[in-house]
């Protein structure tokens, strides 16, 4: 109850913030990181858990993925003066950055998984995450993805066989 009573008190705190952006980073690190954790902790079907989390953080990806291929095709003129996306982050290089975690995700479900849709489908998410690092227009993200790739093809060699046409429609 009291914890359920602080958390409620830092949730109210975030609203009545002279810096609410500022406000709602600590309220996440400090009460909803650590719930989560702890939820997961006493989660006793956590193959069910992690496939839930593992498709929200796939339409996560492929809508912020698709909303990025937007501004920079459809709606240009939303674009800062430098014409790369940023939205909804303040930096280009920190949403590519973001990008190159979830392709390698991606790419490690789609490895690992056993159905051909489902590593036919990862294979779509991480193309289209690729051209979404495109419109970030960010170097450092394409020579992180180049390094990752290489000790993705040394530490899963075996994978990289066994799924030889996505590895190379990704190298494509």
């Amino acid at each position: 109850v009291i914890a359920a009573a602080f958390w409620a008190l830092a949730g109210l705190s975030v609203f009545l913030s002279a810096a609410p952006y500022v406000s709602l980073i600590y309220f996440c690190f400090f009460s909803v990181f650590p719930l989560a954790f702890i939820a997961v902790l006493l989660t006793p079907d956590k193959g069910a858990l992690y496939k839930g989390v593992g498709i929200a953080l796939a339409v996560l990806f492929a809508g912020l993925s698709v909303a990025s291929l937007a501004q920079y095709f459809i709606f240009p003129e939303t674009l800062p003066g430098y014409e790369r996306v940023q939205w909804p982050l303040a930096n280009p290089n920190s949403l590519a950055a973001l990008y190159v975690t979830g392709f390698f995700c991606t790419l490690g479900v789609m490895l690992a998984v056993k159905n051909r849709i489902h590593s036919n489908l990862a294979l779509g998410l991480a193309i289209l995450i690729v051209a979404a690092i495109f419109t970030t227009g960010s170097r450092g993200a394409f020579a992180s993805l180049l390094a990752g790739m290489v000790v993705f093809a040394a530490f899963a060699s075996v994978y990289f066989k066994v799924h030889r046409r996505c590895v190379g429609m990704l190298a494509v």
